[in-house]
């Protein structure tokens, strides 16, 4: 494998932060990125017939050649190709109601289950604000196939889980704190790629230098050096902390060796199809060495 060049480095970098000095800087983010070649645009409606997995092959022919060394552009055009399949898209609406009727929100049951104690998370009950018919009737719903869900730890009538401190006050504290807490998990209901060889992980963040930073280079280049151990990995965490250089990422400035192997596809999606957009992730799909 050949190391990328310090050029190629700070491509990719610049391309997944936002700045934290305003919109004057607004160009650093891959969301305003160069206009995309039309490749991926003849490909798209010819390569899968919306209904099978995506094959590395066809992901190939869909990004590698508007890709920088498999980052892709969130503007490109054929990321909303991706879906689940029919199976894991019920899963994923069961999971759905299942947090709007047991969880405060989303980003509750994330904050609780990504990162948890690890990284001072507590789950609180509340009283909840649907009816005790609704939620009993959730129940019922969600109970039908309760190992769809890893906490199946269900609060009790008329109450509903809460995480402290919450998203915004989290968020809060890392910046004030100088910390960014990274977790690196697979994906709970992954895109519908062939399974058999392919793995979709997702990157989470939160803090940072500011509220508008989105991910860094350097810390997609640690997740990517993670997924090395991919035969074994399932999860891992970092706690960044700018004040302790012992925390620093400073060893993660140029990616990892593999990807100059092509086995990998990274990028953040869009606003408009981004379905948790208050808590920064990007998609990674790994290609598993056979």
């Amino acid at each position: 494998a050949v190391l990328f060049s310090t050029i190629c480095s700070l491509r990719v970098a610049a391309a997944l932060s936002f700045s934290c000095r305003g919109s004057s800087n607004s160009k650093r983010h891959f969301l305003n990125r160069n206009k995309l070649g039309t490749h991926a645009r003849t490909c798209a409606n010819t390569i899968n017939n919306g209904i099978d997995p995506f094959t590395w092959p066809q992901l190939e022919l869909l990004f590698r050649q508007d890709s920088i060394n498999g980052l892709i552009k969130s503007s490109h055009p054929s990321l909303h190709l991706f879906r689940r399949s029919s199976t894991d898209q019920e899963s994923y609406e069961r999971h759905k109601d299942f947090l709007t009727r047991y969880w405060s929100s989303p980003y509750d049951y994330l904050l609780y289950n990504l990162f948890g104690d690890e990284f001072g998370f507590e789950k609180m009950l509340v009283e909840a604000a649907e009816s005790s018919s609704d939620t009993d009737k959730a129940r019922r719903c969600c109970d039908l196939d309760a190992s769809s869900y890893e906490d199946r730890d269900l609060p009790p009538k008329g109450f509903v889980y809460e995480t402290s401190p919450s998203l915004l006050e989290a968020s809060q504290s890392t910046i004030n704190n100088g910390h960014t807490y990274l977790k690196l998990v697979r994906n709970d209901f992954p895109y519908h790629v062939d399974s058999n060889n392919i793995d979709h992980f997702c990157l989470w963040k939160i803090g940072g230098g500011c509220a508008t930073e989105g991910l860094l280079g350097e810390e997609l280049n640690w997740a990517l050096s993670e997924l090395s151990e991919l035969e074994t990995l399932t999860a891992s965490s970092r706690l960044i902390d700018r004040n302790d250089k012992g925390t620093s990422l400073v060893d993660f400035e140029s990616p990892p060796d593999f990807l100059a192997e092509k086995r990998t596809f990274y990028w953040t999606n869009p606003p408009h199809l981004q379905s948790l957009p208050e808590m920064k992730h990007a998609h990674i799909l790994v290609l598993r060495e056979t």
